[in-house]
């Protein structure tokens, strides 16, 4: 996955050279967004619902974050709640 994004991140921002070992991943990921773009004009739903998941995932992640950095305290009583419930 890291390669892939490499790769194309290099021939988006023209980093780089790229050659012909490059040239059968780039076709591939550009077959892949092609068919993702029709999937979306097509069934837009198929691309929407996936992206509101994350974005709700996303969210709530980021609000339980600023909440246990507002209220340290009460995360580590927690911890220690937790811990002690495990050794029981």
């Amino acid at each position: 996955a890291l390669r892939i994004a490499n790769t194309v991140g290099a021939a988006i921002t023209n980093r780089r050279e790229l050659g012909a070992a490059e040239a059968k991943l780039m076709a591939g990921s550009g077959f892949v967004l092609l068919l993702l773009a029709l999937l979306g004009l097509l069934w837009p739903w198929l691309i929407a619902v996936p992206l509101a998941g994350f974005g709700l995932w996303l969210a709530l992640a980021l609000l339980l974050q600023a909440w246990r950095l507002r209220h340290p305290a009460a995360a580590v009583t927690r911890s220690a709640e937790k811990r002690d419930r495990e050794t029981i």
